[in-house]
């Protein structure tokens, strides 16, 4: 029986994340696999051996992997199963099981359980000599990662993968790590960055001669040339992957760049050039019958037509690419063929088109900016981190200097003095005297230099904090107030042409876009300058948590009213003395966002919001409790980033740094902040301070909230 790709003797990593890797691996195997699946079937009912069933269960499992997720879920937990249930003492068998059904999850994008079964994987192989399923675990768990925005841990597995590689001199594991590493750089446009992995790539794929890896290497190039705005490069490396992707007759490479080629083309200003390989790229793929790039083709030609002003020749491509959209398509290419439909129905004059588009258009790009932000954090953490182990690594060097000066130093002290003691009893003293002198001001010098650098360090990580936060605002800020500008220019644009046409019976609805994104704008801005004057609060001011509460009820009492929300609190019940707790003023600003979230959202008919305190090694501990939609586990850290929201504006309105505020406000009065909750159970923020920065005592009277 052949082993399935799960063996560790012949596992082989998937290369889920390039399109091509995918496309030729998968085209010329989807028959060959059904035959295949066939043949285990048989097999599998042929013998009784539970050890030999569970093998096959995982070769059809991984026959099904591409062409049916649930079937091949399916298999791969009946071979757990009947491990299990028969005690199969195989470490290698359970460890291919393991990692086939968290590869699974991984695939439907079921992180939870994917992560579960794959680090069940990861325990038993790095026990074992299973260098290459190891491998493919960190592989399918940084790709999981990279598809819910988190490039950091991603990129750090790739990189273990890579060091793995080199250290084995495995030229196609080295090869899959620098493809991953490099997209992951695409797709958070570091394009600099991305470009020396695909060099790599280029020259290994030249000293193997293998022609198809080759060609890859080239598209990626050209990728990276594309997104530095070099388009003559980006031709030029396209056009060198499609000589040889033609050579080969792999009319899927062929395709691929007759698109990228449109692209680059239409940038140059290009037109018929870039009419041209869109309609050949549009050509082939009706003859693979491929309808992602059917439909990735028709757009482009309608969008290239349209800077032609033919736009009722690309109406008609438009209305292709629309007819393909209910079972396929990705956020960023719904929301280009809406734009290029708004556009192509405006130049007609067909108003109402235009703006039914157009309102689509806006609810995709609202989504998709939400993926930026995300993959800006994620690249300056990247940065962060690197250059933090850059500063390591150059701080190990400078001790490991300083630890052979002492030595080299103490070797020669011991050489005078063995002289010395031959010599004359008295200058040896004499220089034990002096060295010892010596010894107590380099302890004194050793000290005050360890002094200063904890300052500097202190003050160095300030300035990287101050450094993060000056690029996020210049960054996501100006694609954040830039978008309702465009919004807005855009409506107006639409009135204007309505009142040329005599046509005023739906500029009251355009007009209320303009105040929407108006309100957005605003409401942003607000939001920038309330975190901006965190560090300006008066730390030293204490007003009582009671005060606090009712100055929140009084500025949420409309949103209170409207939801028929609760909020409980009673300071009476502190600890077992009767004491009113006073608390810092830059707190009133935690515990509005924290109760303004919690009945925001909120899909109870009673939304209930509980605030308590406790005391824990002497840290002053306040929790907030609501009775929400909750958050899911893999979001509880990427919550607190400035701007990251996990909801769109339609569903939830905000700006997605209210929770920023919070950790930031803590974090300056030497706290911390954490949430646990679950999906659809509500949530529980609990923030901790230090016991010097409360204070209290026993009022006078009480007024119970």
């Amino acid at each position: 029986m052949k082993s399935n790709k799960y063996n560790t003797n012949q596992f082989i990593p998937k290369l889920i994340l390039f399109t091509w890797t995918i496309v030729f691996l998968s085209i010329g195997t989807s028959l060959y696999s059904q035959n295949k699946i066939d043949l285990f079937q048989e097999q599998l009912k042929e013998t009784k051996a539970p050890e030999t069933r569970a093998r096959l269960l995982l070769d059809i499992s991984d026959q099904f992997f591409y062409s049916n997720s649930d079937s091949s879920l399916h298999y791969s937990i009946q071979a757990l199963k009947l491990i299990e249930d028969h005690s199969i003492k195989n470490d290698s068998l359970l460890a291919e099981t393991q990692f086939c059904i968290g590869s699974v999850y991984c695939w439907l994008e079921d992180t939870v359980r994917g992560f579960y079964h794959i680090d069940k994987s990861i325990k038993i192989a790095e026990k074992t000599p299973y260098k290459n399923l190891l491998v493919s675990c960190y592989h399918d768990k940084g790709m999981a990662y990279s598809r819910m925005g988190a490039f950091d841990k991603s990129m750090e597995l790739f990189q273990i993968n890579r060091k793995m590689a080199y250290k084995d001199n495995d030229t196609m594991d080295i090869y899959s790590c620098n493809n991953n590493i490099g997209i992951i750089y695409l797709d958070l446009k570091a394009f600099d960055k991305a470009e020396p992995y695909f060099r790599e790539n280029y020259s290994f794929a030249k000293q193997m001669g293998a022609q198809h890896e080759i060609a890859i290497s080239l598209s990626n190039l050209g990728d990276a040339a594309y997104g530095k705005k070099d388009y003559k490069k980006a031709i030029q490396y396209q056009k060198r992957a499609n000589a040889i992707a033609d050579s080969l007759d792999l009319k899927f490479g062929v395709m691929h760049t007759y698109h990228k080629l449109a692209k680059a083309y239409d940038k140059t200003g290009m037109i018929e050039l870039s009419l041209l390989y869109a309609q050949n790229s549009y050509i082939l793929a009706k003859e693979l019958a491929q309808k992602p790039e059917i439909r990735l083709a028709a757009i482009t030609i309608a969008n290239s037509l349209n800077n032609q002003k033919k736009y009722t020749e690309a109406i008609v491509k438009v209305e292709e690419a629309l007819a393909l959209l209910d079972t396929l398509g990705s956020k960023e290419t719904n929301s280009k063929i809406y734009k290029v439909a708004a556009n192509s129905y405006q130049g007609i004059g067909d108003l109402d088109n235009a703006i039914l588009y157009l309102e689509k258009y806006e609810k995709e790009r609202d989504f998709i900016f939400d993926q930026e932000r995300t993959k800006v954090f994620a690249e300056i953490d990247i940065q962060y981190q690197t250059q933090k182990k850059e500063k390591e690594n150059v701080f190990l060097k400078s001790e490991q200097l300083k630890n052979e000066t002492i030595i080299r130093q103490r070797t020669l002290i011991a050489i005078l003095i063995s002289l010395g003691l031959l010599l004359l009893s008295i200058l040896t003293l004499f220089l034990f005297s002096r060295m010892q002198h010596k010894k107590e001001n380099f302890m004194l010098l050793e000290q005050r230099v360890e002094e200063r650098t904890a300052h500097l360090n202190t003050t160095n990580k300030k300035l990287e904090k101050a450094n993060e936060e000056l690029e996020s605002f210049a960054y996501i800020a100006s694609h954040d107030l830039k978008e309702p500008l465009r919004n807005i220019s855009r409506f107006s644009g639409l009135i204007k042409q309505r009142i040329k046409t005599g046509k005023i019976e739906s500029l009251e609805e355009y007009l209320e876009y303009i105040i929407v994104n108006v309100k957005q704008m605003n409401a942003l801005i607000e939001d920038i300058l309330s975190f901006s004057k965190i560090d300006k609060f008066n730390a030293t001011k204490m007003v009582p948590l009671q005060d606090v509460i009712q100055n929140v009820k009084q500025e949420l009492e409309s949103v209170l009213n409207e939801k028929n929300a609760v909020i409980n609190y009673n300071h009476n019940k502190i600890n077992e003395f009767q004491k009113s707790i006073l608390v810092p003023n830059q707190l009133s600003l935690v515990f509005k966002n924290l109760i303004e979230n919690g009945i925001k959202y909120n899909e109870s008919s009673l939304p209930v919001i509980n605030i308590n305190y406790h005391q824990n090694n002497q840290m002053a501990v306040f929790s907030i409790k609501d009775n929400g939609i909750g958050i899911a586990e893999p979001f509880h850290d990427q919550i607190f980033e400035m701007f990251k929201r996990l909801h769109n504006r339609s569903e939830y309105n905000g700006s997605g740094i209210g929770l920023a505020i919070c950790k930031k406000t803590i974090e300056n009065l030497d706290g911390e902040i954490l949430l646990r909750s679950e999906e659809g159970k509500g949530s529980i923020f609990e923030f901790s301070l230090p016991l010097e920065k409360v204070e209290f005592k026993i009022p006078t009277s009480y007024t119970l909230n």
